[in-house]
């Protein structure tokens, strides 16, 4: 229930959601190593989004860190505003690499 107690469920759900964040970058640096980006023609393009996504990984684990200490009720506000600014983060580093 949104905005009601904060459950177990929801620690499982928070605990999962930056999981597959960590394993998500982790999977694109090791890619991004493998395939030696770094050596591109434009070395700030090159750049741009392993650190687009290492700041994406910060705030989501500061959201984390932020719901688990705050007030039940505070809860879901500091977990939904830091991870909708993780998203919001990802999505411009997926349109910067597509579509610029």
């Amino acid at each position: 229930m949104v905005g009601g107690a904060w459950t177990d469920a929801d620690r499982k759900l928070l605990l999962t959601a930056t999981i597959v964040v960590d394993v998500q970058a982790f999977l694109g640096l090791l890619l991004w190593l493998l395939e030696q980006r770094w050596a591109a023609a434009d070395p700030a393009r090159s750049w741009e989004n392993p650190v687009i996504m290492l700041l994406a990984l910060w705030l989501v684990h500061v959201g984390a860190s932020r719901a688990k200490k705050a007030a039940d009720a505070d809860k879901w506000r500091a977990a939904g505003n830091w991870l909708l600014a993780a998203a919001l983060l990802v999505a411009l580093g997926i349109a910067r690499v597509t579509l610029f």
